[in-house]
């Protein structure tokens, strides 16, 4: 099993509450789909037991 450990999502909802300094690495949702896709594939088969932190630009 992984799990995949996102920074801070951008969000509607995030976006309205957080400041944008802590924002300014925010993760998309589509980038952690990406990430889980990835690990969900065949490219990540010798990958067990990760957690695979995910941060934004």
């Amino acid at each position: 099993m992984n799990a995949v450990a996102p920074q801070l999502l951008d969000t509607a909802r995030n976006r309205a509450v957080f400041p944008p300094q802590a924002l300014a690495h925010a993760v998309r949702p589509e980038a952690i789909a990406g990430v889980i896709a990835f690990l969900a594939g065949d490219l990540s088969e010798h990958i067990g037991g990760a957690i695979v932190p995910a941060y934004g630009a």
